[in-house]
């Protein structure tokens, strides 16, 4: 049993079987999609201050606050 985990190491394998380059791969890949969610919420986050401080300065030239 340990030759056989050897030689899976040896060939790229790890110890459950996978290809280690495919694990690297999708790991590469979902570590990319969550930092593009964290941009996308920020530019979300920055477009709604944004509008928001409109908005209230809008509302101040009338009188109005929030």
């Amino acid at each position: 049993m340990q030759m056989l985990d050897q030689c899976k190491e040896i060939m790229g394998y790890d110890l459950e079987g996978n290809n280690r380059e495919y694990t690297r791969m999708v790991a590469y890949r979902f570590n990319n999609m969550l930092l593009k969610e964290k941009e996308a919420k920020k530019k979300v986050q920055l477009m709604f201050l944004i509008w928001f401080y409109l908005l209230s300065s809008h509302m101040r030239k009338n009188g109005e606050y929030l």
